[in-house]
C-alpha cells in the first residue's frame, strides 16, 4: 500500500510540474490540473502527508482558474499553520503573482483572516 501512494505522488509530482510549465494551458489542461488539485485536497483533507509535493504546488501558483486558485491556496493555508518553514519559501513567488495580495474581491472574511496569518 505504501508503495503505491509513493508511485502516485511521483505521478503527481511529474503532472504538476508539467503543468506549471505551460504557459496558456487550454480548457482541458485547466480541467485535469483542477482534478489533480481536488486529489490532493482529498488526500490532505484525509490526514496523508503531501508537503512533499509543496515546491510542485508553488509552481503552478500563476493558475487562472478561480477553483484551482482556492484548492491551491488552500494547501498552503493548511502547510503554512502546519510546517512554517515551508510557507517562507512562497512569500516571493506569490508576490509575482498577486501584486495586489491574494485576495480578491470574491475572498470572504475568513480567507482574508487565515491570509494575514501567512502574511505574518
Amino acid at each position: 500500500m505504501e508503495g503505491r501512494r509513493g508511485n502516485e505522488l511521483v505521478d503527481m509530482s511529474k503532472s504538476l510540474r508539467a503543468f506549471a510549465a505551460k504557459g496558456n494551458p487550454s480548457k482541458d489542461s485547466q480541467l485535469q490540473r483542477r482534478q489533480l488539485f481536488q486529489r490532493i485536497i482529498q488526500y490532505l483533507t484525509i490526514g496523508i502527508d503531501m508537503s512533499s509535493l509543496f515546491t510542485d504546488v508553488i509552481m503552478n501558483a500563476h493558475a487562472t482558474d478561480p477553483a484551482t486558485k482556492k484548492m491551491l491556496y488552500h494547501y498552503l493555508t493548511y502547510y503554512a499553520q502546519v510546517k512554517p518553514d515551508l510557507a517562507l519559501l512562497t512569500v516571493n513567488t506569490l508576490q509575482k503573482v498577486a501584486p495586489h495580495g491574494i485576495c480578491s474581491r470574491s475572498c470572504s472574511p475568513l480567507n482574508r483572516c487565515q491570509y494575514v496569518k501567512l502574511k505574518i
